[in-house]
């Protein structure tokens, strides 16, 4: 993931990450894509075979910076 300069002084775990996320899953044909932003906080992963949580913001903003 490429991180803009505007992250630098920002802690790992407030860096956001992007993935390419289809609009629509359903729609056959439609190619339609968006950025999905989400961050992570590997502070206390374990590794394999621990727990990961998932935080969805919902409909309101989820800027840490």
């Amino acid at each position: 993931t490429l991180v803009s300069t505007a992250y630098e002084d920002r802690l790992p775990e407030n860096i956001p990450h992007f993935f390419t996320q289809k609009v629509n899953h359903l729609l056959p044909g439609y190619t339609g894509t968006w950025k999905q932003r989400y961050y992570k906080q590997l502070k206390y992963f374990k590794g394999p075979g621990h727990p990961i949580f998932l935080v969805v913001g919902g409909e309101g903003g989820n800027d840490w910076g």
